[in-house]
């Protein structure tokens, strides 16, 4: 309980400090003429955020958008959409991130900066790489390449055949991983950029790992290791640690494994790195058990789970954030239009005001300029509403949904709980199966649904309600498909959710298709979102 108090604590702080951060830019940014040198110092200081915080980088791009609209400043627009769309996929909104990299690209193209085509590029196999469209994702990569390589561009190209490796190695083509990972660091050297052969010696080193040659894989980690120290990049300096771990355990020297293991433990608790520390117990239950010490073994592995189910949470809390955002845009979005109506009302008898002002008196002016501020305010509101919109979805509690998440966890900790059982002796085999019967016992799905129906009734009134007395065949669990399509989750989204393979929700939806007797031709989605406007229409 203290330990949530804490975490409710810094979480408030970093609210507190987020808005403290936009506030000052907006400060600095109202002092300045509304210019085109206006949007592109706003965006150069957005562009930073994008990783740390990409609400704030939403917020001040949305705000050099409208400017650079309102300018009809194409490199301004195409600026706006870039960090835009940076912002997104830092948030793991994928298909946002794509429309607004495209529109970035479109206007890009119009002004030929190929140096920021080139980036939209990369930044594209990035987004598809993620959505796991590898065909896609190498096109737009080696695109990108094609492009630095014209302009000569060392630090682009740097970069893009380190994205490309990642790539090579989520497809399986390790041998193109590594090479591309090596001529990053021919890059990196030519630049003196450190750090960067360091990180990019570290990921050689995996794939060398994960090809089970952990010789050749210590001669990379040597070289990652030279380059680093704590001050420098501790995060970096843990993962690497932890690779030095798993070589010499695969090389048997468990000593020395130790060692590196311990030390990468202590290196990512001093830095709150949730994922380092996970990686290294995983590997001390690997190296326990391969000196047949099950019990320690067992002991590294509940840890393991531990951070994982952190770790997890963590990674929930950020999908339910996402999900609120998506059922919550319908109704932001009426609240916007409404507000886009009002303003071009008051902008269009500013105008006609503005034609007669030229004959009128002096009262006629005090009303021009009456009716001047009523449209800066209605500008301003609606700049207002779209940073609360975008931001309201903190408020949803993560509880709702988190234990339809964790019954993968769950199935994880049991089959490695039977694993041990077969190692073990009669008394330990007694405890064990008392722990899986308090894990199979923890599942309350019902009332997890019951919380989330609640969240989502509240937004879609009447929608599961109207869809179980219009199609009575339907259970609990083609409900909750409904509600995730209704929303426009997508297979790898509803999956997670859910907690079941792509496969099954693919097979789910055609069960859910034949209940609801949709021909071949209708799509489901539309069919979902169309019900639900017909329920609204209906009230």
């Amino acid at each position: 309980m203290l330990k949530k108090a804490h975490i409710c604590i810094l979480w408030m702080f970093c609210v507190i400090a987020s808005h403290a951060q936009r506030d000052s830019i907006m400060r600095e940014f109202y002092k300045k003429k509304w210019d085109e040198d206006a949007v592109d110092w706003l965006m150069a200081t957005a562009f930073p955020y994008w990783s740390t915080n990409p609400e704030l980088l939403y917020d001040l791009g949305s705000r050099a958008l409208s400017l650079s609209e309102e300018l009809d400043y194409t490199y301004g627009i195409a600026r706006s959409h870039h960090g835009i769309g940076m912002s997104y996929w830092s948030r793991d909104l994928y298909d946002s991130a794509v429309a607004h990299y495209m529109i970035s690209l479109e206007k890009y193209t119009e002004i030929d900066n190929k140096k920021n085509i080139a980036n939209i590029k990369l930044n594209l196999g990035n987004v598809y790489d993620d959505l796991e469209q590898f065909p896609k994702a190498l096109q737009n990569m080696k695109d990108a390449i094609s492009t630095f390589e014209t302009l000569a561009d060392t630090v682009g190209l740097a970069r893009s055949y380190n994205n490309l490796g990642v790539v090579f190695k989520h497809v399986g083509r390790f041998d193109s991983a590594i090479w591309s990972y090596k001529q990053s660091i021919e890059f990196r050297y030519y630049l003196n950029d450190t750090i960067g052969i360091a990180r990019i010696n570290n990921n050689v080193a995996v794939v060398k790992l994960g090809l089970d040659d952990p010789e050749l894989a210590l001669q990379d980690l040597n070289v990652a290791r030279s380059y680093l120290d704590v001050s420098n990049d501790a995060n970096l300096l843990g993962s690497v640690y932890a690779n030095f771990g798993e070589a010499h355990l695969k090389l048997t020297n468990y000593g020395v494994s130790a060692s590196y293991l311990d030390s990468a433990i202590n290196l990512s608790r001093e830095i709150q790195s949730l994922r380092t520390e996970a990686l290294a117990f995983r590997h001390l239950s690997d190296l326990a058990k391969a000196q047949g010490q099950l019990e320690r073994a067992l002991s590294h592995l509940s840890t393991f789970n531990t951070l994982e189910r952190q770790l997890r949470n963590t990674e929930i809390q950020r999908q339910i954030e996402n999900l609120n955002l998506k059922y919550e845009t319908a109704e932001k979005e009426k609240q916007l239009a409404i507000l886009e109506q009002e303003k071009a009302r008051a902008s269009l008898r500013y105008t006609v005001t503005i034609i007669s002002a030229i004959s009128i008196t002096i009262l006629l002016i005090l009303a021009l300029y009456t009716l001047r501020l009523r449209v800066r305010n209605a500008r301003l509101k609606a700049s207002e509403l779209k940073i609360q919109l975008e931001q309201k979805n903190k408020e949803l509690t993560s509880y709702a949904l988190n234990f339809i998440q964790k019954n993968e966890l769950i199935d994880e900790l049991s089959d490695k709980i039977n694993e041990v059982k077969k190692q073990s002796d009669p008394s330990v085999i007694r405890e064990l199966n008392q722990i899986n019967k308090i894990v199979n016992d923890s599942s309350r799905i019902d009332q997890e649904w019951a919380n989330f129906k609640i969240r989502f009734e509240e937004v879609h009134s009447g929608f599961l309600e109207k869809l179980t007395n219009t199609y009575s065949e339907l259970g609990n669990a083609e409900l909750r498909l409904c509600a995730l399509l209704r929303l426009n989750m997508n297979l790898k989204e509803s999956s997670r959710i859910l907690g079941i393979s792509v496969d099954s929700v693919k097979t789910a939806r055609y069960r859910l298709r034949k209940k609801l007797n949709l021909n071949h031709g209708e799509n489901l989605v539309d069919f979902l979102i169309k019900f639900d406007s017909a329920d609204i229409a209906a009230g």
